[in-house]
């Protein structure tokens, strides 16, 4: 429920608004991406009071500042391949002590998921051609009757599996032609 001032303006705008598109509570739901109880708070507060601003609250305070939260995020953007331990102890190193939890929790306020980084392959102008006129001279070939076997890799290096990134963004992982490897066949 803890959404942004300008997505519960966008509530009311798309609900009640006299210039706005008058959408059901359904509708807002699955356009901005929220559940249905969410939109149906907000709405419910603006009726009310006749704002949606967070009142203040008797709960525990929160346990980084605005500047710690600017640095959680600087320092994730440096090393975005980095668990959340190992950025722990780089905030430690500066002076902000902070669990894994918080920074689970702040890299998800800031919009930030732990996914796969897409692999780009280190190709010279030289391997692109050579792919190119390979494709060109296979291009007929009955894939059909080419036998795949199974197969499986174990890298000896320490292979980024992934990265803390926005939903969308695209973060490329250069990767070297042959790595040290061990290549089984099944």
């Amino acid at each position: 429920m803890n959404i942004s001032v300008k997505k519960r303006w966008e509530i009311v705008f798309l609900s009640r608004h006299e210039h706005g598109p008058h959408m059901s509570n359904v509708n807002i739901s699955q356009y901005l991406r929220i559940s249905e109880s969410t939109v149906r708070y907000w709405l419910e507060r603006y009726e009310t009071t006749g704002d949606i601003e967070i009142i203040q609250k008797s709960g525990r305070k929160r346990s980084t500042t605005e500047k710690q939260d600017d640095t959680i995020q600087s320092m994730i953007a440096q090393h975005p391949t980095e668990s959340t331990r190992q950025i722990a102890v780089r905030l430690s190193k500066k002076g902000v002590k902070i669990s894994k939890t918080t920074l689970r929790r702040r890299f998800k306020e800031a919009g930030l998921q732990l996914m796969k980084p897409t692999s780009k392959p280190l190709l010279t102008a030289d391997h692109i051609k050579k792919r190119l006129e390979w494709t060109i001279q296979h291009q007929d070939v009955d894939w059909n009757q080419v036998i795949f076997t199974d197969e499986s890799s174990f890298h000896m290096k320490q292979v980024i599996r992934r990265v803390w990134k926005k939903r969308g963004e695209k973060y490329y992982v250069s990767t070297v032609k042959h790595p040290v490897k061990i290549h089984v066949w099944g």
